[in-house]
Formats: C-alpha cells, sequence, structure tokens
C-alpha cells in the first residue's frame, strides 16, 4: 500500500492538470469565438465590410470627410466614431451601391473591426468612385438652390470635392450656353457697380444650377436664390433651410421673380452694394474697390452669402475651367472712318466658346428706334433686336466675314447670314433685297441688303441677330453693343 499510493497520487495530479488545461483552453476558446467570428477569414470578407458605405454617406464623403482621414486615424480613434454613424445607416441605404448580399453583413457586429481596413481599402475605392458616381448622386437642381443652406445645384460638374482635395470642374455645354447668355450682361453690371462679372457668373452657376432650376427659369429667372418680392412680383417655392448647426429643413418661401436675368443680375449687383436692411457694408469687401482680386472675392463671400465653407474654392475653380475673368475687362471701343467719312463705333468682341476675338460695328449708320428687345416674347423666345427704321434703309455688315446664308424663310423673311473671324454669326432678317450672294467675302460697312418687312413682320425694321451657330444659340446683341 505505501507503494502504491504514491503512483496514485501521480496519477490523480496528472488528471487534475489535464483537466485544468482543458478547462482554460475551453475558456480561451470561447473568449475568442466571438472576435474570430466577427473578424473577417479573408481578403473577400474584409472587402464586404469595407465596402458597405451608404450611398448619402459617400456623398457626404465628398464634401465633409478630409481626404488624408482613412490613412491619419489610428484604430483606437475610429472604433469611437464609426458605431454611431454606420450601423444604423447601412441596411437601409447600401441595396443601390452594393450587390445584394452585401446590406445585410455584419452592420452590427463590426464596427470596431474597420480601423485596421479603412487605411488599406479606401485610398483605393473612393477616388475611383467618386467622379463616376456624383452626376447620378447629385443632379442638377429642380427647385431653389439658397445661399443660407449652401445648396450645391451644379453637382453633376464636380470631379473631386473631397475636403482638402482640389476641386475641378468639367466643362459641359449646357454651362457654356448659360454662360453665353449672362456673360456680357454681366461684364457691363460688374463694370457699373465696381464687381468683378466673373464672380457674379460663377455664382449664378452654382446658385442656379446652370440656370436649370425652376427658380431660375422662365418665367422667374432669379439666379442667385434671393428671397422676397421684386416690384410686387414674387414665386412660391419649397427650398432646404439651415437651423444653423448643419441640419436642413424645408419650408415654403417667397422667391424674387423678375422679367429677364438681366434684371436678376442688376438686382444682386444692387444688393451687393447696398448690403442689408440691417448693415448696409455687409457685402462692401466683394467689390473691386475691396477686393484686389477674384480670389479675395470668393474668400469674402464664403460664409457670408453661403455657409459652404468651400464656396470660394468651387467658384475660383469654375472661373478658371470658363475663363470667366475675360468678363471683368471692360469692353473694348474704338473709331473708325467708313468710305462716306463718318466716324462709327467700333467694339472688340469674343467667341464665347472658341474665345477669338474680333471688332464689329452695328449694322446700321442712321437713326433708329428699338421696337422689340431681345428675349422672352409672350409665349416666344425673341432671338434677335428689333431696329425700327425706314424701308429701303441700307444694311450694312457689322464685321469682315464670308456670307453662309441667303434666302427667303417664311418666318425670317428674305435674310443674310454672315460668319466672321473669331466664328460668330451676324443675322440679318425682313430684308425688302439682298446685295450680296453666297460665299462672298464681306467687310465691315459693307451693303448686304436693304430695311424691310418680309416675312413674319408687323412693319419696316431689321432683325438683327448674334449667335455661335447657324439658325440657333442666339446672343443678347445688346450686351454686346451700345445700340
Amino acid at each position: 500500500m505505501k507503494k502504491i499510493a504514491p503512483y496514485l497520487l501521480l496519477s490523480t495530479l496528472v488528471c487534475q492538470s489535464l483537466s485544468v488545461g482543458l478547462l482554460v483552453n475551453a475558456v480561451d476558446a470561447s473568449t475568442q469565438t466571438d472576435s474570430e467570428l466577427a473578424q473577417p477569414n479573408s481578403n473577400e470578407e474584409k472587402d464586404q465590410i469595407v465596402d458597405i458605405v451608404p450611398e448619402e454617406e459617400s456623398q457626404d464623403i465628398i464634401e465633409n470627410v478630409p481626404a488624408g482621414d482613412a490613412q491619419t486615424q489610428t484604430p483606437e480613434e475610429e472604433p469611437e466614431q464609426k458605431p454611431e454613424e454606420k450601423p444604423e445607416q447601412k441596411p437601409e441605404e447600401k441595396p443601390e451601391q452594393k450587390p445584394e448580399e452585401k446590406p445585410e453583413e455584419k452592420p452590427e457586429e463590426k464596427p470596431e473591426q474597420k480601423p485596421e481596413e479603412k487605411p488599406e481599402q479606401k485610398p483605393e475605392q473612393k477616388p475611383e468612385q467618386n467622379p463616376e458616381q456624383k452626376p447620378e448622386q447629385k443632379p442638377v437642381v429642380s427647385y431653389p438652390a439658397q445661399s443660407e443652406s449652401a445648396y450645391f445645384g451644379d453637382a453633376s460638374q464636380i470631379t473631386s470635392n473631397k475636403e482638402n482635395s482640389p476641386i475641378h470642374f468639367s466643362v459641359t455645354k449646357t454651362t457654356q450656353e448659360f454662360i453665353n447668355e449672362i456673360g456680357e450682361s454681366a461684364r457691363k453690371i460688374g463694370q457699373e457697380y465696381d464687381l468683378y462679372a466673373s464672380v457674379m457668373i460663377a455664382q449664378a452657376i452654382l446658385e442656379s444650377g446652370s440656370g436649370q432650376s425652376s427658380l431660375s427659369a422662365y418665367p422667374n429667372y432669379n439666379l442667385f436664390g434671393i428671397k422676397g418680392e421684386y416690384k410686387g412680383e414674387s414665386a412660391s417655392f419649397y427650398t432646404l433651410e439651415d437651423n444653423g448647426s448643419g441640419q436642413l429643413y424645408g419650408i415654403q418661401a417667397k422667391f424674387r421673380k423678375y422679367p429677364s436675368t438681366k434684371e436678376s443680375l442688376e438686382d444682386y449687383a444692387e444688393l451687393m452694394k447696398s448690403g442689408l436692411a440691417s448693415n448696409e457694408n455687409f457685402y462692401k469687401g466683394v467689390s473691386k474697390k475691396e477686393a484686389k482680386s477674384y480670389k479675395e472675392a470668393t474668400a469674402f463671400l464664403t460664409g457670408k452669402y453661403a455657409t459652404d465653407t468651400r464656396y470660394d474654392e468651387k467658384l475660383n475653380s469654375l472661373i478658371e475651367t470658363y475663363d470667366l475673368t475675360y468678363f471683368d475687362q471692360a469692353v473694348k471701343k474704338g473709331k473708325r472712318v467708313t468710305k462716306d467719312n463718318k466716324q462709327v463705333d467700333t467694339y472688340e468682341i469674343m467667341n464665347p466658346e472658341s474665345k477669338k476675338k474680333a471688332i464689329f460695328t452695328l449694322p446700321l449708320d442712321e437713326k433708329y428706334i428699338i421696337s422689340s428687345p431681345f428675349g422672352q416674347r409672350g409665349s416666344e423666345h425673341h432671338d434677335g433686336i428689333d431696329l425700327a427704321i425706314a424701308a429701303n434703309t441700307p444694311v450694312l455688315a457689322s464685321g469682315d466675314g464670308v456670307v453662309v446664308g441667303t434666302g427667303f424663310d417664311p418666318s425670317a423673311g428674305n435674310y443674310v447670314i454672315i460668319k466672321h473671324l473669331n466664328d460668330l454669326y451676324t443675322n440679318y432678317f425682313h430684308l425688302n433685297s439682298i446685295s450680296v450672294s453666297l460665299g462672298e467675302k464681306v467687310t465691315s460697312g459693307n451693303i448686304v441688303g436693304l430695311v424691310g418687312s418680309t416675312g413674319n413682320s408687323t412693319g419696316s425694321h431689321l432683325h438683327f441677330g448674334i449667335s455661335t451657330d447657324m439658325w440657333k444659340h442666339y446672343l443678347n446683341p445688346t450686351s454686346y453693343f451700345d445700340f
């Protein structure tokens, strides 16, 4: 018995140690199971977690998240931020952005794991996705874009808008045509009010969605989202307001209604000059006298005209992309003596699309009356300016060029169209007779026909038009010439 007892004691100790070991392993296994199950076991699972980003958050990244966040944040910092932002939004918003199985994958289980994955995954994925997805996510606005809420109405043109990342715009036909429409008016108004026309035009692009929002289109023509009434006229729209802490809410509001874009530009300029009722110097810093460059002017507007902290960067990018600084310069005028020893005014005009310049003169050197201006006329748009004058008065070529169109049209009557050295076209309608032939080269001041009342006309006059294309894309002649 004395010999057996030690062996029994030893075996007992061995069994106990084995039991303890098994128990420890079991405890370890139980404590590791949750994290191991939640932690991705393959690159594919890691991709699934990283890619689950709601559509709205992917948009917010463009305006609110610094470009370096995914790389600079430490794992200790992110777990505190992500559980509040991600888990509640993923299940509802993911279906449009990811495959069907993604939205249900671990939105609540593993916010802790993202800090390890984002630094590797996001920098590679987001720069490629945002430029392609942005046009679908933020279309041109169809309701008022207000400066108070800094709603960006031209988002379809942004190629990059991450915080601390450069903002770039791509040239679009819609925006270029909008610039063609308001550019010269903005130039004249800018000269009159000592403002940068380039800034004015860029603001109009942002606030009106390049003239495509309902508020900025016919019959309202409110390009800047200015509230209230204009000469007793207003339009009611549902719009977004900022509650002061970055949260938006909707209200129905009255906005000023203008006869044309020209009055909208003038009213905006008056606002910059006169300021607010409570502070007449509120916008003083935007003038050329105070701001020595357009960039100083856009910086001044940021936080005053719009709450968007990158408002100036967007304006600057638009100005550079579309070469809007051209409109900050006064129109170059001169004098020229005709063959009849008459002095006539000359105007240097730039084609807003090709950027080419050429010298032009008025098409009449006799006294006339403007009987119908350019713009909306009832239910139709008048594509030129009507100059009432006696029949058979000589009509002069406005600039050097080539005759590219002659003939008769039921509406235009007898017409002549000239293509000029800067690729602009001038149009001469309702002529009694035509004095040039197709393909003929003409110089400024040459007679191209005689005033008449042919076609759709109610009296003797010259319909004079200027356009970037033949029979379309007309510009306002009064923006280029002093009639």
